[in-house]
């Protein structure tokens, strides 16, 4: 009994759950959500692993008197896990989940689960059963239904996730209708004889008595449409117009489109005396009109009565009637319908979008709920929820026209009480834990300064730390004549443009991502016609192509691997070259020569494109930039007033601007570029100076609704132009460099330059961190959002926490310091590397939200001071590796002092990474309803707390009590971080990712890297057994 209950049983119990889910979420890349949660997370077995854990916790409670005055905070901790494992049962069999779809000015009372039931009726009855089938392990349900005399089993027979209808020889009549919501999106729909399909604000009924706006059905042989309001068609195919007459019947013209003032729909086909049947697509099969069905049938002591096929996701119930020996009876798979015990009205819906985008910035339901004699109006929107009757009510989707609101419902007043208690009491305990004076920290900190007390004279001296506070073109010419002054280009750079997520920015910002995704580099070189080089700004490389497109076409400014460009040079016919020019890719005709090869790849999944492939679609992206810069389409300088979402345009869309502005948008750019030339040739500039003045007058005045104050735009022209990122890594990596050599010394040397070497490097250690969090700042101010949103963000952040931390540990070791600014100097480095993008960008309405401020920079934060431990492992590894025969005390005291401060730091970030996971349940749960759905990123953010407790935990089994296995768990413990941070992002499907199933190859360094930690791994594995056991207990005491 005692081995069940053991520390070893615990450790084991949490490696399985850590890696079950690991397993679950590959499972739920590959098979799906519902495998994954059927055979893992919802599995006897994974609950089982979790009470199993709570026992062993409420033993270990017991057993080491955890609830004693000195190890209190270790007690609650470990009560903290027992209460969320409880909550999360409660929510998992207690709580409840559906949906409320709501147009204006409807009232419901009632919401949508959402589970699916197979449901039957009766003249006064109604059966239902749970059904959710699982792909690729299906087997058969039956739900028995007894009415009076009869017997019915309603029968779940297949199961099809992936299937495409077919039509086959049969007796009933279909009919296939496209509705063209916008001239971008439309929706598919299949009917069948007596259904009805709603169309905008009227109704389209097929084969049906009833009264409807359009009604569809067979007169004399011949398909005809009836209509209650004119109608436009046109025809796709011959693309002939005529108008409709209503109140008439009238043939069907298949592939028609039927307009009116409010919408459209087209006729794709009608089957008539057909049967549907649905044949299964293959794993990696993909169909225009692919659909999952369920198939059920009705049986009456084994025979056959009906049968048919229903979505499988569909929430809206479509009953199948039949009659049986006089009755009548109705079937189906779907959602099913509860009360509410109240009545919710949606007033208005209002969707507000970025300016000049599509993209949403926020979207609000105005909502009135009505209880009885009792009523009150309430807004939900993101992060703002309806709370009544301990329903909660989230703003999740809305209707593509934007009259229509989805909202998401949960009903877990229990469960989320229970679990928010033990969030709290797990935040208080880890709090106590860093500072109680019995605890394992204490203790560290206690070991470190005794260390530190031996007299081998000091490292370095006293730190004082920095803490963190908040279209005219001219051809011909020598290309130097279309290069203005700088000081010319950096005030047309100070002109605002909108990009096409909505964003307002300086037009230098624009002018530095166009020349980067161009070139790779941040300025210009060129030729002269003399042969002499220069270097022009961003700013001088956007005019100069406006001027002469001519000119510029000709010049090699599209960059090319050329390891990788053999397609792109095979098809151009043009030897290899590190830069290509824009007219290397036209034909004589001018038709672009990569078109077909580029459809050709794109078609492909990424883990079968090629290094070649890859490098085609970036050249080709390279090339359209160039174009549309050509063109003139991505200077949306010109602010419409007649547009209601603050758009802003290009000059070739003059024509949707008011009278009065059409001409001044359309001149005014070309006026500015011809007074540069009359400039360039007389030194007179006034002319360009005045259209300028002009253009940017009008921005301000038209645009002022969305137009950036001053200080915003100096400020982002100053982070533009400055790009301190770009040499921090440098600095850091050299410093680093450095520092670490000197380290290295200090362990066989005790002279005093080194000393001092060592605390100017920490001085210059501190500068850099604080023109970082400038840095990191300004980013923030200029995105009016923190900067961790996104995959580069995130990097810069978290390389500004290892260097902090590196910072905040150099009293306690030396080669924190070092570690840290080598390592963030290396973040730094990556995060500028091509595969990140480093614009800023707008957010989605669910990141509003404070949780999010709160919950990504404490769990962003945790990586630092985990990420400085697995460099302090690998360091301690490697001078293991090189142990001198007779090492000095330095030596040993540097490896205790490496140690202890890894295991600190080890604890900082584990309690942090709980932390930041946990409050992000808490943000998951206010703004949509759930704090836990086991999406990939989440879960492995939890596997990543899991190992590194196995980490802290593991010195508790004598076996494992010694530096080897601390180093080697420690390093490779990192590898969840990274999969958490970067692979989740990247190879698999969830919330927080940016992946779409297809698998993506992993990068080759990614295995030099592994190989190399396995080679150090072992060398370090020989290095310590060949020690003597006194040498093994210096490197670690307990």
């Amino acid at each position: 009994m005692k081995r069940l209950v053991s520390i070893k049983m615990s450790v084991i119990l949490l490696l399985l759950l850590a890696l079950s889910m690991a397993v679950a979420t590959f499972v739920e890349n590959d098979f799906g959500t519902l495998v994954a949660r059927a055979f893992v997370y919802e599995a006897w077995w994974f609950e089982l692993i979790m009470i199993w854990l709570s026992i062993n916790f409420l033993f270990h409670i017991k057993r080491y008197r955890l609830f004693s005055k000195s190890k209190l905070p270790v007690g609650l901790l470990h009560l903290a896990f027992i209460l969320i494992i409880i909550g999360a049962g409660v929510t998992r069999y207690f709580s409840k989940e559906g949906m409320v779809h709501i147009r204006e000015n409807q009232t419901v009372t009632s919401y949508t689960t959402n589970e699916k039931y197979i449901q039957f009726q009766t003249e006064n009855t109604y059966f239902y059963k749970k059904s959710q089938p699982i792909p690729y392990f299906f087997s058969e349900e039956t739900m028995q239904i007894d009415d009076n005399d009869n017997h019915f089993e309603c029968v779940l027979t297949e199961y099809l996730p992936k299937a495409v209808q077919k039509f086959v020889d049969g007796e009933e009549s279909f009919l296939e209708i496209v509705m063209l919501e916008t001239d971008e999106e439309s929706s598919y729909h299949l009917m069948k004889s007596g259904q009805s399909q709603k169309v905008d604000n009227y109704s389209l009924a097929f084969q049906s008595d009833q009264e409807h706006v359009f009604k569809i059905q067979k007169n004399e042989n011949n398909w005809q449409l009836w209509s209650a309001i004119p109608l436009h068609t046109i025809h796709l195919e011959s693309q002939q117009m005529s108008s409709f007459s209503p109140q008439q019947w009238t043939n069907v013209m298949p592939h028609t489109v039927y307009r009116w003032s409010g919408g459209s729909f087209m006729i794709e086909a009608i089957h008539d005396n057909k049967k549907l049947v649905y044949e299964p697509l293959g794993k990696n099969d993909k169909a225009e009109k692919e659909v999952s069905v369920v198939k059920l049938e009705v049986r009456n002591e084994g025979k056959l009565i009906t049968e048919s096929y229903f979505s499988a996701t569909k929430n809206i119930p479509e009953w199948q009637w039949f009659d049986y020996q006089g009755e009548r009876y109705a079937y189906t798979y779907a959602s099913k319908q509860i009360d509410l015990p109240f009545a919710l009205k949606l007033n208005k819906f209002h969707l507000k979008r970025y300016p000049g985008s599509e993209s949403a910035e926020s979207y609000t339901s105005y909502v009135e709920v009505i209880d009885g004699d009792k009523s009150f109006s309430y807004n939900i929107f993101m992060n703002n929820v309806l709370d009544y009757q301990s329903y909660r009510f989230y703003q999740s989707s809305y209707d593509k026209d934007e009259k229509g609101t989805l909202l998401s419902l949960n009903k877990d007043r229990e469960g989320t009480i229970i679990t928010y208690l033990g969030y709290g009491v797990l935040f208080f305990a880890m709090f106590w834990l860093l500072f109680a004076y019995g605890s394992r920290f204490s203790f560290l900190n206690r070991k470190l300064k005794k260390i530190k007390a031996v007299d081998v004279g000091k490292l370095h001296s006293v730190l004082f730390m920095f803490f963190m506070l908040p279209s005219f073109a001219q051809s011909g010419g020598y290309l130097e004549e279309h290069i203005i002054p700088q000081e010319k280009a950096q005030e047309y750079g100070r002109l605002i443009v909108q990009d096409f997520d909505g964003r307002m920015k300086p037009l230098t910002t624009l002018a530095y991502e166009i020349t980067r995704k161009l070139t790779g580099k941040t300025s210009v070189n060129l030729n002269t016609h003399e042969g002499k080089k220069i270097e022009i700004s961003p700013e001088q490389f956007l005019i100069a192509l406006q001027k002469s497109p001519e000119t510029f076409a000709e010049k090699p400014l599209i960059k090319i691997n050329t390891d990788k460009g053999a397609i792109v040079f095979n098809i151009l016919n043009i030897n290899q070259k590190r830069m290509l020019q824009f007219t290397d890719f036209l034909d004589a005709s001018g038709a672009y020569l990569l078109k077909d090869v580029v459809e050709e790849t794109n078609r492909l999944k990424p883990a079968q494109r090629s290094e070649s492939q890859k490098e085609l679609l970036k050249v080709d992206e390279r090339f359209n930039i160039l174009y549309n810069v050509f063109t003139g389409n991505f200077l949306r300088l010109y602010p419409n007033t007649k547009s209601q979402n603050n758009k802003w345009l290009t000059a070739d869309q003059f024509s949707e601007f008011e009278e009065q502005d059409a001409d001044f948008v359309k001149n005014i750019h070309n006026f500015y570029i011809a007074g540069l030339e009359k400039g360039m040739q007389t030194n007179d500039f006034s002319e360009a100076d005045q259209a300028l003045s002009y253009l940017a007058t009008y921005q301000k005045e038209a645009g002022k609704n969305v137009y950036p104050t001053k200080n915003e735009v100096e400020a982002e022209i100053f982070y533009t132009r400055t790009r301190i990122g770009n040499y921090l890594f440098g600095i850091c990596i050299l410093l680093g460099g450095v520092l670490l050599i000197f380290n290295i010394l200090s362990l066989f040397l005790s002279a005093k330059w080194l000393q001092k070497t060592l605390t100017v490097g920490s001085i210059l250690a501190c500068i850099i961190w604080v023109v970082f969090t400038f840095d990191l700042g300004l980013r923030w101010y200029i995105a009016k959002h923190p900067p961790w949103s996104d995959g580069f963000e995130m990097l810069l952040f978290v390389s500004w926490g290892i260097l902090l931390f590196g910072l905040l540990f150099v009293r306690k070791s030396s080669f924190t310091l070092p570690l840290g600014l080598l390592f963030s100097g290396t973040l730094l480095l990556v995060s500028f590397l091509d595969w990140l993008n480093p614009e800023i960008t707008t957010l989605k309405p669910v990141l509003y939200s404070y949780w999010l401020k709160i919950h990504v920079t404490v769990i962003v934060g945790s990586y630092a001071p985990l990420g400085l431990s697995f460099v302090i492992a690998l360091l301690s590894m490697i001078l293991l590796i090189f142990k001198p025969l007779q090492p000095k005390i330095t030596w040993w005291r540097g490896m205790q002092e490496m140690i202890v401060v890894q295991e600190m730091a080890v604890t900082i970030g584990l309690f942090l990474l709980t932390a930041g996971t946990f409050l992000g349940g808490i943000w998951a749960n206010e703004s949509w309803g759930r704090y836990w759905a086991w999406d990939p990123k989440e879960t492995w953010a939890l596997i990543s707390i899991i190992v590194y407790s196995v980490v802290v935990h593991l010195r508790l089994i004598p076996k494992f009590r010694n530096a080897l296995v601390y180093y080697l768990v420690t390093m490779w413990a990192f590898s969840t971080i990274v999969m958490t941070s970067f692979g989740v992002n990247y190879y698999l499907v969830g919330l927080h990712s940016y992946a779409t199933g297809d698998p993506i190859p992993i990068p080759k360094w990614v295995y030099f890297v592994v190989a190399l930690l396995v080679v150090i791994s072992v060398f370090a594995w020989y290095s310590y057994k060949k020690m003597p056991q006194e040498e093994r207990n210096k490197l670690y005491s307990n």
